[in-house]
């Protein structure tokens, strides 16, 4: 996804069960800034956007992510 990073309000994605510094950096570096923009991710994105990152042994992990986000918009 693409996002306008200039236009968004970055949360602190570490607040989603699941991600850590590590994480968060890799969703940040994709463009990934707010809980808004990772409900909207496609599952599929998040498992590119970690393995792309080296991360993908949290791949298994993440499919609870989106709602989370939105929990927490």
């Amino acid at each position: 996804p693409s996002f306008a990073a200039a236009t968004v309000r970055a949360d602190d994605l570490k607040k989603i069960s699941g991600i850590g510094p590590k994480t968060a950096l890799a969703l940040n570096a994709a463009g990934i800034l707010s809980f808004a923009q990772l409900a909207e991710t496609p599952l599929e994105d998040l498992r590119r956007i970690l393995t792309d990152a080296g991360l993908d042994i949290l791949v298994p992990n993440c499919g609870d992510w989106s709602d989370q986000a939105r929990d927490r918009m």
